[in-house]
């Protein structure tokens, strides 16, 4: 079975890498996820608020794909499972890493119980792709936070 999941790990990075949205290229990763959030909140009717770092240039394709990516299944796990109410995504870009948060105030979940949850497999093998670390706190009726953190080259 393990041997399975890395298959189709693998699988799903090389097809998600084929997907990459140009507007990625064009805009930028503050441009993106604003716009990802907006999206999120028009389809879902959750409001979305979107924190940008403050500059988000220099940052190479390979974060920033990641970075939108892992954001785009966190906000996509929140619309399946949440119930969430209220949504808030924060980027932070400084010369040492950057930082994004995901924060819902949801009904939560036991993170120790849904750590092998194919949505969160995924999200923390594409920030170990990148040398990038996820974290994710959550308790039943306290909401969750999803947190990436990826050092800069």
């Amino acid at each position: 079975a393990s041997e399975t999941a890395k298959l189709l790990i693998n699988t799903i990075r090389k097809m998600a890498s084929a997907l990459r949205p140009s507007m990625l290229d064009e805009l930028g990763l503050n441009a993106s996820l604003e716009w990802q959030c907006k999206e999120f909140a028009s389809r879902n009717n959750i409001p979305c608020s979107f924190k940008p770092a403050k500059d988000d240039q220099g940052l190479s394709p390979e974060m920033i794909t990641t970075i939108f990516r892992i954001c785009q299944e966190s906000l996509e796990n929140i619309s399946q499972h949440s119930e969430a109410t209220q949504v808030s995504v924060n980027a932070e870009v400084n010369e040492k890493e950057i930082k994004l948060g995901i924060i819902d105030n949801g009904k939560g979940f036991e993170v120790d119980r849904q750590k092998n949850a194919l949505g969160l497999i995924g999200m923390r093998e594409r920030a170990n792709a990148i040398n990038g670390h996820l974290h994710i706190e959550s308790n039943p009726g306290k909401g969750t936070s999803v947190f990436v953190v990826v050092p800069r080259r």
